[in-house]
């Protein structure tokens, strides 16, 4: 036997031999990849709160000239059992899509935004006056497209495509949009499920923020009393409008 023939012979592996090394200690040094926890994320419109003392609060609500805030927003998602910090507030299209880039991958399941809406507009901010809420942003069309074809801007002036925005949503995933009539522009619904490549649920008609009369009487506003359509936990509620993305969705 020759010298080459002896060195061949003596390090010759069958194929699964090597298999089995090379993935075996592929895991050693490696590890397991872990899988991918899916969550909710919440958000709240940005819609400050604009009465001088609960007191006067309260008789804007007996008054029927009330309508909620960004502290009833959280005291309905407080009372659904959610955390201080298990959402966010967002007052700009931007501001709703760094909080989606924001997440891992693959990680949303579901994105809940509490808000004001109207028939035409889904709110991000703006002022609660007596009787009436005026916008002074909104989820735009116009700006989402740009954002879409042009992707994110970061800060060190790389620009984040939109397909890793997009990556950012588990499979079957969906925004639910907790706000006043929101579903009645189907239209801007089906962008938004476009765009993202999500379902979108939402309300077409109002939903009832509450308090108990008898507090309210007493000058007083208990959040942790508040009910929205009759119930505490708003992740009963059911939308009445399910709009799902289309399999072509825009060009990037």
């Amino acid at each position: 036997m020759t010298t080459l023939d002896l060195i061949l012979s003596r390090v010759a592996l069958t194929t699964e031999a090597i298999r089995d090394r090379v993935t075996g200690g592929a895991e050693q040094v490696l590890g397991k990849r872990k899988p991918i926890q899916a969550k909710t994320v919440w958000a709240v419109g940005d819609f400050p709160y604009p009465w001088p003392s609960e007191a006067a609060e309260a008789e804007a609500i007996r008054d029927g000239e009330w309508f909620p805030s960004e502290v009833d927003f959280a005291a309905a998602m407080k009372n659904s059992g959610f955390s201080g910090s298990s959402w966010l507030t967002v007052g700009s299209t931007a501001a709703f899509i760094a909080l989606v880039v924001r997440q891992p991958k693959g990680s949303i399941r579901r994105l809940n935004f509490v808000t004001h809406g109207a028939s035409d507009e889904i709110g991000l901010s703006g002022t609660v006056e007596p009787g009436a809420v005026f916008f002074t942003d909104g989820l735009d069309e116009a700006e989402l497209d740009g954002f879409r074809v042009n992707g994110i801007l970061n800060d060190d002036g790389t620009v984040t495509p939109w397909s890793d925005v997009r990556a950012r949503f588990a499979p079957d995933a969906e925004i639910v949009i907790y706000a006043c009539k929101a579903a009645l522009d189907a239209g801007f619904l089906q962008v938004l499920a476009d765009t993202f490549g999500v379902t979108v649920k939402a309300f077409s008609t109002e939903l009832h923020y509450s308090y108990p009369m008898a507090d309210l009487e007493l000058g007083i506003v208990p959040r942790s009393k508040l009910t929205v359509d009759g119930g505490s936990n708003l992740t009963v509620l059911k939308p009445d409008v399910t709009v799902k993305a289309r399999a072509t969705a825009p060009e990037e």
